[in-house]
């Protein structure tokens, strides 16, 4: 698909044993945006069949693991995710465990979930892509497998859930971060597992979005 601009695949990860620590989440689009990680203790584990048969890579806020990517998206004028992941909590033990990435220009923290000590947990925040962090709820497990999708434009900023319309706001101004992090965000650390993240420049319409969601349905069996 036109656009792709990061892509982290599990799958495709070689060299790199089972429960393991990964020192790079690779970027397969063809750009060698890679995400990286130089401190051992502060990355993620490699674990072989975590969903579907397929890998995926553990993370534990404890340890504050998370990977810096390099300065790419700032010029994006709209884009979207695409990320497999599965939140270890739900609920959220505390405020700190759940912060999955930083792919917005907004300063505060991502949760997925948002720590309430309920379960099970509703709410989330995110700003992939916006000047805005966002509140959102949902009574889908966030500790189950999910495609989690999030669209940024000029006027819209949407969240999709295996497919499911989840959020939708008309009061969004673009603005990407120039230090993304996956596993991290702005002193919030995830706990729970990533098998794929894709991140586009541009948004997945049509055909492609209906290709794009067949192939994670194939890959990870996740209903949508």
């Amino acid at each position: 698909i036109t656009g792709c601009a990061y892509w982290f695949d599990a799958n495709q990860i070689t060299g790199v044993l089972n429960n393991n620590p990964l020192p790079t989440m690779t970027d397969f689009s063809g750009f060698n945006r890679h995400f990286t990680q130089a401190t051992s203790s502060f990355r993620g584990t490699y674990k072989t069949s975590r969903i579907n048969g397929k890998p995926a890579i553990t993370f534990d806020h404890l340890q504050s693991q998370r990977y810096a990517g390099p300065n790419f998206m700032t010029g994006f004028t709209q884009g979207e995710l695409f990320i497999v992941i599965k939140s270890g909590f739900d609920p959220a033990p505390d405020g700190i465990s759940t912060g999955y990435g930083k792919f917005g220009s907004n300063g505060l923290s991502v949760h997925y979930p948002y720590f309430t000590g309920v379960a099970p947990a509703t709410d989330a925040y995110d700003n992939f892509g916006s000047t805005s962090r966002f509140n959102f709820s949902t009574t889908i497990p966030y500790n189950e497998w999910h495609i989690y999708d999030i669209v940024s434009d000029n006027g819209a900023w949407i969240v999709y859930l295996d497919g499911e319309l989840i959020y939708y706001s008309v009061s969004n101004t673009v603005g990407f971060t120039s230090s993304p992090l996956i596993g991290g965000s702005n002193g919030s650390f995830f706990s729970g597992e990533i098998a794929e993240v894709i991140i586009y420049n541009q948004l997945v319409f049509g055909q492609d979005y209906d290709n794009l969601y067949n192939y994670f349905n194939t890959k990870y069996a996740i209903a949508n």
